[in-house]
């Protein structure tokens, strides 16, 4: 029912769809820089923002207020993660660390320390044992939860690494990369798997479906594509220059991180009607800066130009609502 993201301009903003109206209110202008991630905790109360004004804040859903205002990375922040348990949030910054907080009492627990260059993404594994980070230090590192300490280094990567996924199940993690590639490893032994090319620049963003047997990755040729776990073949593309069609029901979760120069729009269209009749995007005409989809994948949003266009189900294609209120990026 509802979509929160941080916008260029520092607002936390609230899209909710009341009496057939999108709604666009500020949920939260306390931040006094670029907003880089936002993240929803997983009981729902609680939202997390990374800043390039410095800090991590921890909000309460409901009302936007700030429980804790996280000090602590010297620089931008741009990435949380809230643990399964929704007891730590974990962030990643500019100065090159990863820091561990309690969401309780707002205090920092750890800095672990060891990438090379600005931390580009951090997350938990599903059963919150693991952290991952990604670096512009062209590795991915996987950390211990509980001992604070790295166990294994993933190198292989020649660019800087954008984003990083872990399967549902936890036994694998994906890569993106600004080498144009995405690679897959084993997140318990570290062992390289698959390397998946097709993108033409920049891989910026990587989310696994629910169901662990595809990912989807966007980049800076503007294309949003699919990919089968268990095959290196191109994947086919579902946003972009060019359209393939898809049967079947692909829900995935968040896609994050895309270009900030593009143009502004956000864009919300049902997946799955699109999916099962090979609808093509085409609406998507720059380059895309932020994705998101809903839990049930009926509902994808794609940032690029200050409006919001909303796609209902509709015969023979998705109807169009256009959400305006942002000003900049």
């Amino acid at each position: 029912k509802q979509l929160v993201f941080g916008d260029m301009d520092g607002a936390l903003r609230r899209w909710m769809f009341n009496n057939n109206t999108w709604m666009s209110p500020v949920l939260c202008d306390d931040h006094t820089g670029p907003i880089s991630e936002v993240a929803y905790s997983p009981d729902g109360r609680l939202i997390a923002t990374a800043c390039q004004d410095g800090f991590a804040r921890i909000l309460k859903a409901s009302s936007g207020h700030v429980v804790w205002k996280l000090t602590g990375h010297i620089g931008g922040v741009s990435s949380v993660a809230f643990s399964p348990d929704a007891k730590l949030l974990v962030t990643g910054g500019s100065d090159k660390t990863i820091r561990l907080w309690d969401v309780e009492t707002g205090q920092l627990t750890c800095t672990l320390e060891g990438h090379e260059d600005a931390i580009s993404k951090v997350l938990f594994s599903p059963n919150g044992i693991q952290i991952a980070s990604s670096s512009f230090d062209t590795t991915v590192r996987i950390w211990s939860a509980t001992m604070d300490v790295c166990e294994t280094i993933l190198r292989g990567h020649s660019e800087s690494v954008s984003s990083i996924a872990y399967s549902p199940c936890g036994n694998q993690l994906v890569s993106s990369s600004e080498d144009s590639t995405i690679r897959m490893w084993n997140s318990r032994s570290g062992i390289a798997g698959p390397i998946f090319r097709g993108h033409t620049g920049q891989v910026v963003s990587v989310a696994y479906s629910p169901d662990g047997k595809q990912f989807a990755t966007c980049g800076r040729d503007k294309e949003l594509r699919r990919w089968d776990c268990r095959a290196t073949t191109k994947g086919a593309v579902m946003f972009g220059r060019f359209s393939a069609a898809s049967s079947g029901k692909y829900p995935y979760s968040t896609v994050k991180r895309h270009e900030n120069d593009g143009d502004k729009t956000i864009q919300v269209t049902l997946l799955r009607h699109c999916w099962e009749n090979g609808f093509v995007f085409d609406s998507v005409k720059d380059r895309v800066t932020n994705v998101t989809v809903s839990p049930d994948g009926a509902i994808v949003a794609s940032a690029s130009d200050k409006v919001v266009n909303v796609r209902y189900k509709a015969a023979p294609t998705p109807s169009l609502r256009k959400l305006i209120g942002h000003t900049r990026n």
